[in-house]
């Protein structure tokens, strides 16, 4: 490969310009303004020596032109497109097509490439491109001369030091990891500066394009996602002068799976529900994505999966603890997600009721068991109003409310099968009421939620 020259002789009659290598590196050009008197004799007088050419129009109708050389050409408008007449450059540094600092847009391959391909006539300083056909040739300027169709070693210029090359895209932004729900994806091609060549898909079932404003860059893509699958991004890059590359990016496509609906024996579960001792069940429903789910259960509690990960069914036996947790998680590439069930021990059938639960101005609390209840004088009930009980029998209950932390707030005694506790005084939260018959201790949770 030749090295990079630090001067060359180039027409200037229109004033300076860059050019851009397809990867966006800054090449020294020239606008020129002139032409030629005859372009007709010019085109025989560079030609009449050479047989099996042929020589191509171009614009204006003629071969010969002063518009540009054979490096503007070759490695710049035989991209675009020969009749226009905003691509019409004399191009010099053609080296730095394949020589960028960093990455360069064209590479060298080792042997003639066929069609398509880049020529560079080594020290001769000569570009080409390979010609679709006939097979083995290729297109050169003849200097000031016309656009010629050519065996590479019939030309005014030595072909002893060919080199060869080939556009050398890649998509250099745009992970293959999983791309979750959360997110959006874009994708960049190094190919900056060919944005007709340029056609990006998307696979259809799973990624959405996303759309932006302003849009984005011809060498810029972004989606995100739509489904749960196998996602690609394809980049389709062809040139005019016959250059086809399919860069492809596959990737996963998940959604974080989500738990709703949940529900305890079928019936929508609020926090801190009471359950009866005996068989029960737990529900929730996955929402996206394709985790599974499991069941963390406390010490003490029977459990076993249902038919499916979806369901849990567990046994509450009566020396059960008073309340416990048990929670729904699933994991999977894009994240976690978990339910819980608070749920508390109702005697259901003994013990007591409350009433209504979640309960706002107030409650009633009923002891299920008809026991004779005895006439007890109260003791000082701290911050909650009580009614008058009514006496039933001789049995004296005695009740307690503590808060969420386990906080004794109050203390009294009653007498009666059933009495009211007003909740006016009682900021909204979870509350535990326990009633103590002297014998056995019942506890259950109580919601307060004012209106």
């Amino acid at each position: 490969m030749k090295n990079l020259r630090t001067s060359k002789l180039i027409f200037k009659y229109g004033g300076g310009a860059n050019v851009y290598t397809p990867k966006g590196c800054p090449v020294q050009a020239s606008i020129i303004s002139g032409e030629f008197d005859d372009r007709g004799q010019e085109d025989i007088d560079r030609t009449e020596n050479y047989e099996n050419i042929t020589v191509i129009d171009t614009y204006g109708g003629h071969s010969s032109t002063l518009k540009f050389n054979c490096h503007g050409y070759a490695w710049h408008g035989s991209n675009y497109a020969i009749d226009n007449q905003d691509e019409y450059y004399e191009i010099g540094y053609e080296e730095r097509y394949w020589q960028d600092f960093d990455d360069a847009s064209y590479t060298e391959v080792p042997t003639y490439p066929g069609y398509p391909g880049k020529v560079s006539y080594g020290g001769s300083d000569h570009s080409a491109v390979i010609a679709l056909n006939p097979g083995g040739y290729v297109i050169s300027k003849w200097g000031t001369g016309p656009l010629v169709v050519h065996a590479p070693d019939n030309c005014p210029y030595p072909s002893g030091d060919l080199q060869y090359y080939k556009l050398n895209p890649k998509i250099v932004e745009g992970s293959t990891d999983v791309l979750c729900d959360y997110d959006e994806r874009t994708f960049r091609t190094d190919i900056t500066h060919m944005p007709q060549a340029l056609t990006w898909t998307h696979e259809t079932d799973y990624l959405t394009l996303v759309v932006k404003n302003p849009p984005d860059p011809s060498y810029l893509y972004t989606v995100k996602v739509s489904g749960i699958g196998a996602g690609w991004v394809n980049l389709n890059i062809t040139t005019l002068s016959g250059f086809y590359r399919n860069l492809r990016k596959e990737f996963p496509v998940n959604k974080k799976q989500r738990l709703i609906n949940q529900k305890v024996d079928g019936t929508s579960y609020y926090y801190g529900m009471g359950i009866c001792p005996g068989e029960h069940s737990l529900s929730v429903t996955p929402v996206g994505g394709d985790a599974p789910i499991t069941w963390i259960v406390p010490s003490g509690i029977q459990s076993g999966v249902g038919s499916d990960d979806t369901t849990l069914d567990f046994f509450l036996y009566p020396f059960s603890p008073s309340s416990f947790t048990i929670t729904a998680k699933s994991v999977n590439s894009c994240g976690t997600d978990s339910r819980s069930f608070y749920l508390t021990k109702d005697w259901c059938g003994y013990g007591m009721t409350l009433y209504p639960n979640p309960a706002s101005d107030n409650v009633t609390v009923t002891m299920i068991e008809n026991i004779p209840l005895v006439k007890y004088s109260d003791t000082t009930i701290t911050g909650v109003a009580m009614t008058d009980a009514k006496a039933d029998g001789p049995t004296t209950y005695t009740i307690r409310i503590y808060n969420s932390q386990g906080t004794l707030l109050s203390a009294w005694t009653r007498i009666g099968k059933d009495f009211n506790i007003p909740l006016i005084n009682m900021r909204d939260g979870t509350y535990i009421i326990e009633v103590n018959d002297g014998k056995n201790s019942y506890r259950k949770q109580l919601i307060v939620k004012h209106n």
